[in-house]
């Protein structure tokens, strides 16, 4: 079986998409605002106005070092409900803070 492209290097800039290495540390980002760092942001859709749904990494799961800044981020919004798909009940209870 023989793979071709239709020009030369013309999947190289994907490629170098899909092998980025990601980094927990604040540091590594200086160029973004903590709501940028903890992918913080706005869910607009048709039909639901700006402002109901927002996405974030988690504000309650140390692992990747971005809860502090989601959780920040959450609070200065006003959101009041935050809906959890990532982890139970009983493992959320064992994170500090």
């Amino acid at each position: 079986m023989a793979l071709s492209l239709e020009e030369k290097g013309g999947y190289a800039e994907q490629l170098k998409l899909h092998q980025l290495n990601m980094s927990n540390s604040r540091e590594d980002y200086p160029g973004l605002t903590d709501e940028q760092y903890a992918n913080f942001r706005n869910i607009a859709t048709s039909g639901m106005g700006a402002h109901v749904l927002y996405r974030s990494s988690s504000p309650v799961n140390p692992k990747y070092n971005r809860n502090r800044e989601a959780d920040a981020a959450v609070n200065a919004a006003g959101i009041r409900t935050v809906i959890n798909l990532a982890d139970s009940a009983g493992v959320m209870k064992g994170y500090e803070d």
